[in-house]
């Protein structure tokens, strides 16, 4: 390698360490490289809620292979984009956690776009088995937690489209998998177009890459059931499925072929993965009860091929792992992450303040200070009354009372005295900051004349088309926007371009 080539690489990296992402998150170094985007480990110096202090930060690197095509840029910034906005709806187990994303500058003044990512110690599913098969009970157990993720992805209508071993990472002790990677993810019941290649060809359902046999079949649950099927047979063989790539797996390698288990599980995976969408299982969950089955069937059979160490696990397809003790802290460095998170979050809170809860608080002082001087005027009335009253105890208390039943009665017009009318100083009204008024479309969108996928189609947003948001629907899910600018040339002149759509395919500036 030459000195000139080296100097190339290491100005195409991104320079990020030190810098602070949302205002909390302080990347520390760099982990690795893929094609498009580097890897980087960060310090949550404010963590909120359940989340952790190390995560992770996956910046997209439009220079890591030389010039990119705008074609591509366009794709790769409109994939990042559908992966936050499809992410930040996802709460489960098994779903690596989003916790910000958005756009930064590098050290050196590059723009970048960036997701704040959950970290999993464990690595990916794909270093585990390298060179090291799992037992059936433990390749199940994996199966079936894959399985959830996409079950709960799908009930979101959401396709992942790109399952594998790289994209399945694992928590320290190995126990926890959790599937990422939503960049390349699809609707399940919409029309987005057409089917594109996407994922790996040794994983992915033939749909993505030969449609000549399957023209106009639209997309279902079973492309994640085909790449769900190839990671099984992965973790079983340690090999990845190149020889049936694009094809239905037709046999299992020695010595597994001979287990008690073999011939019942190569039937399950013939089924997962045949050509036609139709013959397969058309749910995860159909093809995790077949895989259950095999294993109710061969529990006493399996025993014999298990290891000592395996011998004495639970009867159940789960396998507990020994959690590896706490190891011992050392104060110095923790007494300075918490002046470092103590420092961001105060910051924050201050910004928080300042923007959102001066103009409130001024005007809520002002309500107080003139309800408690009504409150003092009529209390000191009061007193007057009672002590210059000529008659007796039982009177005044009388008196007392009617006053009580009066205030009650009262009550009503008294809060509406109290109330401050609206200001028409534009400088003494609260300055709310618009966060989310531009937004750029993600695909190609439906215009309808009200909130709501039944409301009349009335226009069409193109993918790339730059809109402004007018407002919200009550439950924030559908956005009234007008366009601005379009991505591409109209199709429909007479199309509208005002009108309602759905939050989810907006990546808003």
């Amino acid at each position: 390698m030459s000195v000139a080539y080296i100097v190339e690489e290491n100005i195409s990296l991104l320079n990020l360490k030190g810098l602070l992402l949302d205002a909390r998150f302080e990347i520390e170094r760099r982990m690795t490289c893929g094609s498009y985007a580097e890897i980087y480990i960060a310090r949550n110096l404010a963590p909120r809620k359940d989340e952790p202090e190390t995560v992770i930060v996956k910046a997209l690197n439009l220079s890591l292979q030389g010039e990119c095509d705008p074609d591509l840029e366009r794709t790769l910034i409109e994939n990042i984009a559908l992966e936050a906005q499809t992410m930040k709806r996802f709460h489960h187990a098994n779903i690596v956690r989003l916790f910000a994303y958005g756009k930064s500058l590098s050290n050196d003044g590059r723009q970048f776009y960036y997701l704040v990512l959950e970290y999993m110690p464990g690595r990916s599913l794909a270093h585990l088995c390298r060179s090291n098969p799992l037992t059936f009970e433990k390749a199940l157990d994996y199966t079936e937690q894959i399985a959830s993720a996409l079950s709960y992805a799908h009930a979101h209508d959401v396709l992942h489209r790109d399952v594998k071993p790289n994209n399945i990472m694992l928590s320290a002790d190995h126990r926890l998998v959790k599937l990422l990677d939503f960049g390349t993810a699809r609707l399940l019941n919409s029309d987005n177009g057409p089917i594109t290649k996407v994922g790996t060809d040794i994983y992915s359902a033939p749909e993505h890459y030969s449609q000549s046999h399957i023209a106009g079949v639209k997309l279902t649950a079973a492309v994640d059931v085909y790449a769900l099927a190839k990671n099984l047979y992965f973790m079983l063989t340690s090999t990845p499925p190149y020889a049936f790539k694009q094809q239905q797996i037709t046999s299992l390698p020695a010595p597994l072929d001979s287990q008690p288990w073999a011939e019942a599980v190569l039937r399950v995976l013939k089924k997962a993965t045949c050509d036609n969408p139709t013959d397969r299982h058309q749910s995860v969950r159909d093809f995790c009860e077949d895989l259950r089955a095999i294993t109710e069937q061969t529990v006493h059979s399996s025993r014999r091929w298990q290891n000592s160490e395996t011998l004495h696990a639970p009867k159940s397809s789960r396998i507990v792992i020994e959690v590896t003790p706490p190891q011992p802290r050392y104060y110095g460095a923790t007494l300075k992450a918490f002046g470092q998170r103590s420092t961001a979050h105060a910051a924050y809170l201050a910004n928080f303040f300042l923007r959102s809860f001066n103009p409130a608080w001024t005007r809520a002082c002002s309500l107080l200070q003139r309800a408690g001087s009504t409150i003092t005027g009529f209390c000191q009335w009061t007193w007057q009354l009672l002590k210059a009253a000529p008659f007796g105890l039982f009177a005044r208390i009388a008196t007392v009372i009617l006053i009580c039943l009066a205030l009650l009665i009262a009550t009503p017009q008294l809060l509406k005295w109290w109330r401050l009318p609206p200001s028409t100083n534009p400088s003494e009204q609260a300055e709310t900051p618009v966060l989310e008024n531009l937004a750029t479309a993600s695909t190609d969108i439906n215009i309808r004349s009200g909130p709501g996928s039944k409301a009349q189609k009335i226009g069409l947003v193109e993918r790339s088309s730059k809109v402004r948001v007018i407002s919200f629907s009550r439950d924030q899910r559908w956005c009234e926007i007008e366009v601005l600018q379009h991505g591409r040339e109209k199709e429909d002149p007479s199309s509208s371009d005002r009108g309602w759509v759905s939050r989810t395919y907006l990546m808003f500036e």
